[in-house]
């Protein structure tokens, strides 16, 4: 079983500590953002959630700079998708991250089961 989800326009959620209450209200929103199209694909495949182990992939697009550290786009990504698309960030068992400068900031996430 996989999870395809596909985000456009948006950063993609990232862990950190926030300068001020402003970003961390941006960061909320893009979590948000997240959470809803997961819940609406879930939905509409009546999927469950994935409770073996877990291949994941991201793909984001940045259309500047600064760009967050990958490893806080990774755990923010994982940490908004926890209890909905999978059980436990334990599960992950590889990630494969990819990051560019493009027109527009977008990213997808492709989950699987190994």
């Amino acid at each position: 079983m996989w999870l395809f989800i596909e985000v456009d326009g948006y950063r993609p959620p990232y862990r950190q500590n926030f300068e001020s209450d402003d970003e961390r209200r941006r960061v909320e929103e893009r979590r948000s953002i997240l959470v809803s199209k997961a819940k609406e694909i879930i939905g509409k495949r009546g999927l469950k959630l994935l409770e073996g182990d877990l291949l994941v992939f991201i793909l984001c697009e940045f259309s500047g700079t600064p760009k967050p550290d990958a490893d806080n786009v990774i755990g923010g990504i994982l940490n908004a998708l926890e209890g909905i698309v999978f059980l436990n960030d334990k599960q992950v068992k590889s990630i494969n991250y990819h990051e560019r400068i493009s027109g527009e900031d977008r990213y997808c996430v492709l989950i699987t089961e190994m």
